[in-house]
């Protein structure tokens, strides 16, 4: 016997009702329904999004109003550790809104609680702050009440502090000002024309590079937080600056940093300071890399090369690369310097040029790199 089409629209309608409630397995094992998990979920994660709201807004009665009567807090900065109840946590946080803030979250984890237990979920998250001179970042754990809309607990589990270009200026050039980009008066109170921080896991590297009347002067230091910023080893750099708009010349630099995973837990350093000069019918430049170790007090310079080239009538230079491989010696990558030389001479009808490439290679020898 055929069913009728209404027969069968009427049991359509009726499987949804009739089968049971999708459920996953909570932490115990046991299943708890879906639809009040995500419930569950979605409101911690905007509980989230209106904590980082009202510290990047400035906005303290609503940050305080997320905060549960019985809080528990642990404050964490570098190696230091306290812990608050509510007030004092209010207490502290407020003096904080005094000034502009930037608040960050990624890595962001829920964690809900087993089935039928009685606390609520838990955020991680890899927090970054900042204000004025200061940030810092580390692993953040944030508990909530059962509904997720309060916080009861907060807790900075690790916290690393982050250097600023505020910090990185003041520690090379005290009495320095940020916001109007200027040295110290004891410098003359000379425009600060760049700033860079470069983070070496553990340590960082700073470079403020000054104008002075003919050219700038770049100082590199490598920095480490115990109580403030503490230089441990510094390099001063400079290069020439000019223009001459009627012969059409000029000459000008860069200094760059970049940090080379040589070892697994020594900081290293490659500080590269380039040159040029050009004209209507020329171009020359030359451009030295120096690496240096950066875990003790001052920067120890392990290996160094040269790049340069011109152009004009002829072409020629030579390129250098530094190729770091996979085999270690004491813990150091064994690294090599990579050269290309290149020439042509166009005032000659050469249309191709004549390459060579050298390659010396380096290993560890328990100080520095020495040629094998």
């Amino acid at each position: 016997m055929r069913a009728s089409p209404r027969l069968v629209l009427a049991a359509a309608l009726l499987v949804p009702l009739l089968a049971p409630a999708v459920a996953t397995a909570g932490p115990d094992g046991k299943p708890t329904p879906v639809t009040a998990r995500s419930t569950v979920e979605s409101a911690a994660r905007a509980t989230l999004d209106r904590w980082l709201a009202a510290q990047n807004g400035g906005v303290f009665a609503d940050y305080a109003a997320l905060y549960a009567p019985g809080f528990q807090g642990i404050k964490r900065v570098g190696k230091t550790t306290k812990k608050m109840n509510r007030a004092a946590w209010l207490k502290d946080r407020k003096a904080m809104f005094k000034a502009p803030m930037k608040v960050g979250a990624a890595d962001v984890k829920v964690t809900l609680p087993a089935a039928g237990a009685a606390g609520g979920p838990t955020l991680e998250l890899t927090q970054t702050w900042a204000a004025g001179a200061f940030a810092d970042t580390g692993l953040k754990r944030i508990t909530l009440d059962p509904a997720g809309a309060l916080i009861v607990a907060e807790e900075m589990v690790s916290s690393r502090v982050m250097l600023t270009d505020g910090a990185c200026l003041t520690a090379l050039y005290p009495g320095a000002s940020l916001a109007r980009r200027q040295t110290g008066a004891d410098d003359g109170k000379r425009h600060v024309a760049d700033i860079a921080v470069l983070d070496l896991g553990g340590r960082w590297a700073c470079q403020v590079d000054v104008e002075r009347e003919d050219g700038v002067d770049v100082s590199v230091a490598v920095l480490a937080y115990g109580k403030s910023w503490a230089s441990k080893g510094r390099l001063e750099l400079d290069y020439g600056v000019s223009e001459d708009p009627g012969n059409e010349e000029s000459t000008g630099g860069t200094v760059t940093l970049a940090r080379l995973e040589l070892h697994a837990t020594v900081p290293a350093l490659a500080v590269t300071r380039a040159v040029r000069k050009s004209g209507p019918q020329y171009s020359d430049g030359e451009e030295e890399t120096t690496v240096y170790r950066a875990d003790g007090d001052d920067l120890v310079e392990l290996l160094a090369y040269a790049s340069k080239g011109s152009s004009g009538e002829a072409d020629s230079g030579t390129t250098c690369t530094l190729d770091v491989g996979d085999k270690r010696s004491k813990g150091w990558l064994d690294v090599a310097v990579a050269c290309v030389t290149s020439e042509v001479q166009w005032a000659a009808g050469e249309t191709e040029p004549v390459e060579s490439r050298e390659v010396t290679r380096y290993r560890w020898d328990g100080t520095t790199y020495a040629e094998r």
